[in-house]
């Protein structure tokens, strides 16, 4: 078969180009990389240990300061005032010096003419006056004219003092400590009652 030549040169373009496409259409192989693996890092020898957390103090919140001791003299002060009319009323009849200057009966035992209270029993008082008073489970034999006549009030009032008077006393202080232990004992000697005598016949007779 005879091809003209410019038939020729167009086979020949369409053969080039229809390589040249085969070519381009063939895609370049992938270059993987594969990654180095991370080295571990070496534990550090010197591990510092975890600080707990400082304290947060609260805002607006005073602190609390401890409440100072009681002032037990002056409880006690304090309770003798509140009593002191009782006292006065229904026990300085007996337990006071007279007017001739000569001490009672019952103030040699309590003399509650001044404060502190004297007498041979002034170191046994606040247990006396409640046993008195019926508040030792027998019954009370004070005020001498009417006893167990106090009312509520008044043996209330009576028996705070009492207790703050016993309060002090334990701690030793003020009066207290100076109370000497002559106090405790009677003064002068006791003279013993004598004997009575029996009366004899001037003979007896058989």
């Amino acid at each position: 078969m005879n091809l003209h030549p410019a038939h020729f040169s167009v086979l020949l373009t369409i053969a080039w180009a229809s390589t040249a496409c085969t070519s381009a259409s063939k895609p370049e192989p992938a270059h993987t990389h594969s990654a180095a693996p991370a080295k571990a890092q070496p534990a550090s020898e010197h591990v510092q240990p975890a600080q707990s957390p400082e304290p947060i103090e609260p805002t607006g919140v005073a602190p609390v300061v401890p409440a100072p001791p009681p002032d037990l003299l002056a409880l006690e002060m304090s309770a003798y005032e509140a009593a002191k009319g009782v006292f006065d009323a229904q026990c300085a009849g007996c337990h006071t010096t007279k007017k001739a200057g000569k001490p009672s009966k019952g103030s040699k035992h309590f003399a509650m003419g001044s404060y502190p209270f004297t007498g041979h029993h002034a170191h046994e008082l606040t247990a006396t006056i409640r046993k008195s008073l019926g508040q030792s489970g027998t019954p009370a034999t004070m005020p001498k004219d009417d006893p167990g006549s106090l009312s509520s009030q008044e043996l209330g009032v009576v028996l705070a003092w009492a207790d703050a008077f016993d309060a002090a006393a334990a701690a030793n202080l003020g009066h207290h400590a100076d109370q000497d232990d002559s106090a405790h004992q009677h003064g002068g000697k006791h003279k013993a009652a004598p004997a009575k005598k029996h009366k004899h016949g001037a003979s007896h007779k058989h």
